[in-house]
């Protein structure tokens, strides 16, 4: 790396990024849940960059799957709501609506993804620290 850096390594870079932040989310929970987060449902318009979404796999070490619906977040919302409320009386009238476009299946190993967490946490915690130093 050097002054050579071009426009596809800083798309990449952001890519990385946003993969590793939601690995890091996803071991907080499994961390903080006696359930391991199986698989990851991805919905809206990232989902349609598919560098990223293999990215996402591979920094899980879980299948990815990438829903039909670009709204599911949003329509997945209402209906918790609605089965709260008890408009909708069971859970089965809600995932019977999931439909799954394509699934990213991890490709990288244990070692790499542990490695690569690892890097992205020092960064993080090097930019933090030179964050608070700046006047």
């Amino acid at each position: 790396v050097g002054l050579s850096t071009e426009r596809a390594h800083l798309v990449r870079a952001v890519l990385d990024g946003i993969a590793l932040r939601v690995a890091q989310i996803i071991q907080a929970m499994n961390a903080d849940s006696r359930t391991p987060v199986p698989r990851l449902r991805a919905d809206g318009g990232l989902t349609r960059n598919e560098t990223l979404m293999q990215i996402q796999a591979d920094m899980l070490g879980i299948p990815v799957e990438v829903l039909e619906d670009r709204e599911a977040t949003a329509r997945g919302v209402c209906s918790l709501a609605a089965r709260q409320t008890g408009i909708w009386a069971s859970d089965e009238s809600i995932t019977g609506q999931v439909r799954v476009a394509r699934v990213y299946q991890p490709a990288s190993t244990a070692e790499f993804r542990q490695r690569r967490l690892a890097e992205f946490d020092r960064a993080v915690t090097a930019l933090k620290s030179w964050n608070r130093a700046q006047p």
